[in-house]
């Protein structure tokens, strides 16, 4: 795939779909579509199930969405604004599963349940000097309702922080680079 946009090539590979039987009928409405993609997306494999009732009078599905580490910095261009600081490196892992209702006559439902692990991370000031880095990030028992504006979380464990606080001469704040750049992150945003 060549993204123009934001000036990358990805590579799909291994694609296969596999999907049940859809059907209108009334004898079949209350049957869920089952749906399964798998493929790998710049050498990650990428692994989807999904379950559809798509006929139904209360419309629903749920994907289960399973993600190998992922680099991130390939990806930040796809973000809506420039981040006030950088990513050097880091890999995403996810084992979501993500819920959907949408009645007749109430308010849809969306859930997110799951978990999410952010490795090997490096986070740097926009100057480049060091910021934040980690071994691991462990985000478990994620329960988020977005349409509810509604999150919990079971734990988060951080393993091996590594944390650069500093005041330069110069600057009157902590962490000053990164401060200076939010409000150019601001106007790009608007813009």
């Amino acid at each position: 795939l060549d993204d123009r946009q934001v000036g990358r090539a990805h590579r799909l590979a291994g694609i296969g779909l596999t999907l049940s039987r859809l059907s209108s009928l009334p004898a079949d409405r209350e049957r869920p579509v089952q749906a399964l993609l798998a493929l790998e997306l710049d050498g990650v494999p990428l692994r989807t199930r999904a379950s559809l009732l798509a006929f139904a009078p209360v419309r629903s599905a749920s994907v289960e969405l399973e993600l190998s580490p992922l680099a991130l910095p390939p990806y930040l261009g796809y973000l809506p604004r420039d981040l006030p600081i950088q990513v050097r490196q880091g890999t995403l892992s996810t084992s979501l599963r993500i819920e959907a209702t949408l009645p007749v006559d109430a308010d849809p439902t969306l859930s997110i349940a799951g978990d999410a692990t952010f490795a090997g991370v490096d986070l740097r000031a926009p100057d480049g000097g060091d910021l934040l880095a980690f071994d691991a990030l462990r985000v478990r028992g994620i329960a988020a309702q977005p349409l509810a504006s509604r999150i919990e979380i079971g734990g988060v464990e951080l393993d091996a922080p590594r944390v650069a606080v500093l005041r330069r001469a110069a600057e009157p704040r902590f962490f000053e680079s990164v401060l200076r750049a939010l409000p150019q992150v601001q106007r790009s945003a608007a813009a």
